[in-house]
C-alpha cells in the first residue's frame, strides 16, 4: 500500500495541483509502466472504483469539487497528507520533493 500512496504523493507533486479527479490519479498511476497496478487487476484496466477501494481502510475518500470549469469526484492533497505522512518513509518524501524542486528550476 505505501507504494499506491507514494505514486499519488508523487502524481500530485509532478502535476503541481492541490487536488486532482479521479481519472486523473487513475490515468497517472497507470502511466507507471513499471509498477504493479496493471497485474494487481489481472491485466484488467484499473478504474476509479479500485483506486477508491483501496484507498479506503486509511480514511481517504474522494470527494465532488468543482476545478477548471468540471464538477467531479477527485481527492485534495491537504486531505492525505496525514495519511502520505503515517506510510511513506520522510526520507522518500524528502527525496521527491528535491526532484519536484530541482526539476521545476529548469522551467
Amino acid at each position: 500500500m505505501g507504494s499506491l500512496l507514494l505514486d499519488i504523493f508523487c502524481i500530485f507533486k509532478t502535476r503541481q495541483k492541490d487536488r486532482l479527479y479521479t481519472r486523473e490519479l487513475v490515468e497517472g498511476l497507470a502511466g507507471y509502466a513499471d509498477r504493479p497496478w496493471g497485474e494487481m487487476l489481472r491485466g484488467r484496466p484499473m478504474t476509479e472504483r479500485w483506486l477508491a477501494l483501496k484507498l479506503r481502510p486509511y480514511g481517504v475518500l474522494p470527494r465532488v469539487f468543482k476545478a477548471e470549469g468540471c464538477r467531479g469526484r477527485g481527492y485534495v492533497e491537504a486531505e492525505l497528507m496525514d495519511t502520505f505522512r503515517r506510510y511513506i518513509s520522510k526520507s522518500e518524501i524528502e527525496a521527491l520533493n528535491r526532484e519536484v524542486v530541482e526539476g521545476g528550476e529548469g522551467d
